[in-house]
């Protein structure tokens, strides 16, 4: 692949991005048969694309606290270990992860400590509010540096199968490594809080205006 092709990709994703369009991104990459709907067709690009696709999309959201994967949600459902025969557990409650869960980002409203295990979160409240990292499938709302990495790495995945030599595996996965820093930069950029102390303001604006008639 060009490094002239690597740099009009961003470019080409000014429209919404579906399932197949991302697959077909990745295809362009290796050179390959471009998709009309990657979930029925049977081609080896459709096959490969589907067996990797989902693998693709959590390894990334596991990356990085994205801000278009992270909610906040009152946990429902808790069982009082006390009552059960699991009573030898150090926390009272357990409760159940939502059905798109990633990986927890914090549980807001508890002060002890917590952990989560493959079947729910273990603490000493009922209703804990977490913030966590959710299994987003709504492509509309990646950003596109996501979506070219996306791309990569779906690329490095599906490339050996379509291609035979390991290398341009590896030459992707390069490619998809030095993408996603640059993207979860932006994205921690995004979502720094900027707040500024009206007192503290107050006081550079009287200071400029001091020395602007010294």
């Amino acid at each position: 692949m060009s490094q002239d092709s690597f740099i009009l990709i961003p470019e080409c994703l000014n429209i919404l991005m579906t399932k197949t369009q991302i697959a077909n991104l990745a295809i362009t990459h290796i050179g390959g048969r471009l998709l009309t709907n990657v979930d029925t067709e049977n081609s080896q690009e459709a096959i490969l694309c589907r067996t990797w696709f989902d693998v693709v999309r959590e390894e990334i959201l596991r990356e990085h606290i994205w801000n278009f994967a992270t909610k906040r949600i009152a946990l429902s459902g808790a069982v009082d270990l006390t009552t059960t025969s699991l009573s030898g557990y150090d926390f009272q409650y357990r409760i159940p992860l939502p059905n798109d869960y990633i990986r927890i980002i914090k549980v807001e409203d508890v002060e002890s400590t917590f952990e989560v295990e493959y079947d729910g979160i273990y603490c000493d409240y009922e209703n804990p509010l977490i913030r966590y990292v959710y299994d987003n499938e709504t492509y509309t709302s990646w950003p596109k540096n996501v979506i070219v990495a996306f791309s990569y790495l779906l690329a490095s995945y599906i490339a050996q199968g379509l291609t035979g030599p390991a290398g341009a595996a590896v030459q992707y996965r390069q490619l998809y490594d030095s993408t996603i820093v640059k993207a979860k930069r932006y994205d921690s950029y995004e979502a720094r809080e900027k707040v500024v102390d009206k007192d503290q303001y107050s006081e550079i604006i009287i200071f400029r205006q001091q020395d602007m008639f010294s």
